[in-house]
């Protein structure tokens, strides 16, 4: 196992013509096909969903799902595709969650597609460590690709708006975990999955950043000193409130302020 914990199996170009139309099929436990489009047209179907083939889409299958798929001959499919194995166990569960497609025209994640295709091709010195690296790397970029898709369903994030209005409105006061799943009428840990998957952050972690850039927003516009703003944002002690700020901006409260003046 390298320590990226990824073993990449097969990067390929693949360019379809009507003997290749693979039937419903499933790959090896642990093992992932993904799928980057670069043109053609098509459908694929992966487990009880279908998409149609477009450009720039990647589509991701997971070890164990049922998927197939067929191309236009008027328009031949043209992709580079990869197989892997993860054998990192944290980093299998979060890819196992993945949404099916993903557009990769985004985070430069089409352009590193083409990258791990032409380092394999080259093959030059030390390319398969390379690889290993670039696979890691797409990993990473996906999931945060997928946090950004989620962002832009205005569906999910409206749901979740009630307690994002209450964490607005009580930032100074205590604030639990299930007054905000009773905001929006959910139970506490199916709310609490649900946050963190639609804003990429625990309901506690984004609260904690609110109360940040609500600190910052004051030290511009207002001349609160540093105590008055931590305890009007619910800190029992400004030790607390200059460590968190400090760990979200790099800054201690005081030195913040400073830079703001010297600006």
């Amino acid at each position: 196992m390298n320590r990226f914990g990824i073993n990449l199996l097969w990067v390929a170009l693949r360019e379809y013509d009507d003997t290749l139309r693979p039937a419903p099929h499933t790959h090896p436990e642990g093992v992932y096909h993904y799928m980057y489009v670069i043109r053609g047209k098509g459908w694929i179907r992966i487990a009880d969903k279908t998409f149609d083939f477009a450009p720039g889409q990647m589509y991701l299958t997971g070890p164990g799902v049922t998927h197939a798929f067929d191309h236009d001959p008027k328009d031949p499919l043209v992709t580079v595709e990869l197989k892997f194995q993860i054998l990192d166990a944290a980093l299998d569960e979060k890819m196992r969650s993945m949404p099916f497609a993903l557009d990769a025209r985004k985070n430069a994640v089409g352009q590193l597609v083409w990258d791990m295709w032409q380092e394999k091709d080259r093959g030059n010195l030390m390319y398969q460590q390379v690889l290993a690296a670039q696979a890691y790397g797409l990993m990473c970029l996906l999931q945060r690709l997928a946090v950004e898709q989620q962002w832009e369903d205005p569906k999910a994030r409206a749901s979740l708006e009630p307690a994002l209005r209450y964490m607005r409105g009580h930032l100074g006061q205590p604030i639990t975990l299930t007054e905000l799943a009773d905001a929006v009428h959910l139970d506490r840990v199916y709310f609490a999955k649900k946050f963190k998957k639609v804003m990429g952050l625990a309901p506690m972690e984004y609260l904690r950043n609110a109360r940040i850039e609500q600190a910052k927003e004051w030290m511009v516009v207002t001349d609160k000193s540093i105590t008055r703003i931590a305890e009007e944002l619910g800190f029992q002690t400004l030790q607390h409130f200059s460590a968190v700020f400090l760990k979200a901006t790099g800054l201690s409260p005081r030195k913040y302020i400073q830079a703001l003046k010297r600006q």
